[in-house]
């Protein structure tokens, strides 16, 4: 059956039939409903708290039960010279309200540190929002020769420096899924957009099948880190601000490509005739594949890559790409010179058990409300991801390879690791050597957080701020994070509920701000507003904060002197 095209206001709708159409708009806005709401609100500029004037406003209806899989309608709204806007003829239902203007960088409406953006709509109602779109931040500038002649065909890109539950990393930056990097044209010029506030190292290099531009990276110019640098640790960072336009030059210089020789060490009577998978990574966990050949000799185990420039590198290799083949890696340097003598003993992934004590009279709230995961240190970006509790009260890490990890809990219910030991190792103080598969069992034991936060968020003159944003900040192995957030009352008042034992930090947004987007660089600006607090097991209360709003500085890493 060809699909139908239903017009609903300006949204078009692809269905089966009319019936699948009208169908669909029953689940997304209730028949029940029998009057009309309104969304009334403003749009702001987030780095001056000034109206945006012209901005699209769309307002998308969601499924009122999360078990539908009904698409929703957007109606579009734009707003005026003040910011203002209206949907006066809304249909009471589940909605999320979006909006861009030209120079903002498109987002949703934030409710919560969680990130939730629905909310709903009950017949009558008129509600107000405020919509915060941030000005869109650019780098351009020009990748030229020890001459002076443009670079043609550089992919040039930003890598933000960021934090990961307490890790520091780097990655390359995209904004809401877009380009992560961007080519030089014919004049070496280039401009990457879209950027949001933030610490970024900008990298000019080649992507893997570009073979016609290999010739940049054979005779040495790239990858380069800007200025002119083969390491991030002689790069220079740039702190950019909202709405900051930043013009930068490379100035590159051909350098020697050097070759990495090493040998693998492979279990007497495993397959002779394997064929090495290589995955050279970089220092902003890309993987690097503008290397010349790579050789291995199956009788010696030797292997030889020619053509790496100078850099911070991790090797990996396998023997193939299932879980039964061996895998070696080892970090290493590139200098001033041919690397030699690495050697990697190719072993099997193997698994290590855990047995989890709960506290008395605990369950978790689902079969996936409490995960536990092993990571290796140098891991980059973390996801609150990791293996479940069985019934037994145990926990299975599987694909482990030698080397030193640390246990992580990712959990909403209110418990904590109070202790993890492997042996004589203290896991929870020192983290996990393992050097291969283990018949010992990783013992952690669990205890109920029973301490509460209690409080409340002041303004100017002390007048209570609803809404406002707190968040509890514990601090990582080298950087802060996010441990809790929520959103305080209409008298200002917030309880942080089920706080494990701990030294923290608090602090209070006027306005609601995702938890994976409040890393260092956004704590910067606005730690001086912060409390310190030590929690026990007991209860903590009439605490005050108050409230302020995150600014960024313009073009500079400092913080910024106007505190509100």
């Amino acid at each position: 059956m060809n699909a139908a095209r239903v017009q609903v206001g300006r949204t078009i709708l692809y269905a089966g039939s009319l019936l699948a159409a009208v169908s669909l708009l029953n689940a997304v806005y209730p028949a029940s409903a029998q009057s009309s709401a309104k969304a009334v609100g403003v749009v702001v500029n987030g780095a001056t708290g000034g109206p945006v004037a012209g901005a699209k406003i769309r307002l998308c209806g969601m499924p009122m039960s999360k078990m539908s899989t009904a698409i929703g309608i957007c109606t579009m709204a734009s707003s005026n010279h003040e910011g203002q806007f209206i949907f006066s003829n809304a249909r009471p239902g589940r909605f999320y309200l979006a909006g861009e203007a030209l120079g903002y960088l498109e987002d949703h409406l934030v409710q919560d540190g969680r990130g939730g953006d629905d909310f709903v709509l009950h017949p009558g109602e008129s509600r107000p929002f405020r919509l915060v779109l941030w000005p869109e931040s650019n780098v351009s500038g020009r990748v030229i020769d020890e001459n002076g002649k443009p670079l043609t065909g550089a992919d040039v890109s930003a890598i933000r420096e960021d934090a990961s539950h307490g890790r520091r990393f780097i990655a390359q930056y995209q904004y809401w899924g877009g380009a992560s990097s961007t080519p030089t044209d014919r004049n070496g010029e280039f401009r990457i957009g879209e950027i949001a506030p933030g610490r970024y190292y900008i990298e000019a290099t080649i992507q893997p099948g570009h073979e016609q531009k290999t010739s940049l990276v054979q005779r040495g110019y790239l990858p380069a880190y800007y200025p002119d640098s083969t390491t991030l640790a002689a790069a220079t960072p740039l702190c950019i601000g909202a709405g900051d336009q930043r013009n930068v030059e490379f100035h590159l210089v051909p350098r020697p490509a050097h070759t990495i020789r090493g040998k693998l060490e492979v279990p007497s009577g495993f397959k002779p005739n394997f064929e090495p998978v290589w995955g050279l990574q970089s220092e902003d966990g890309e993987y690097y594949g503008q290397w010349a050949e790579e050789k291995f000799d199956h009788l010696t185990g030797n292997f030889e890559m020619r053509s790496v420039p100078s850099g911070s590198y991790n090797l990996e290799i396998q023997t193939g790409i299932y879980d039964t083949d061996l895998v070696a890696n080892k970090s290493f340097v590139v200098a001033d010179a041919d690397v030699n003598y690495l050697e990697f003993r190719m072993e099997r992934r193997f698994s290590l058990k855990a047995k989890v004590q709960l506290p008395e009279g605990f369950h978790p709230s689902t079969g996936y409300s409490v995960l536990f995961n092993l990571e290796p240190d140098g891991t980059t970006k973390m996801d609150e991801a990791g293996q479940p509790i069985t019934r037994e009260g145990e926990v299975t890490f599987s694909r482990l390879q030698p080397g030193h990890y640390k246990l992580y809990l990712f959990t909403d219910d209110p418990v904590y690791i109070q202790s993890a030991r492997l042996g004589d190792q203290d896991v929870l103080a020192n983290g996990l050597a393992i050097h291969g598969p283990s018949h010992g069992m990783l013992d952690v034991i669990l205890a109920s957080a029973t301490a509460d936060v209690n409080g409340v968020v002041s303004g100017d003159g002390g007048v209570p701020v609803a809404g406002a944003d707190v968040k509890l900040i514990a601090q990582g192995d080298d950087s802060p994070f996010v441990l809790k957030s929520i959103v305080a009352d209409g008298q200002g008042r917030f309880a942080l509920k089920g706080v494990p034992p701990g030294r923290y930090k608090l602090v209070a947004l006027n306005e609601a701000r995702r938890d994976w987007e409040f890393g260092s660089f956004e704590f910067d600006q606005v730690k001086r507003w912060a409390k310190e607090i030590q929690v026990e097991d007991s209860s903590l209360t009439g605490v005050k904060l108050e409230a302020t709003t995150l600014r960024f500085p313009s073009s500079a890493c400092s913080v910024p002197q106007v505190p509100k």
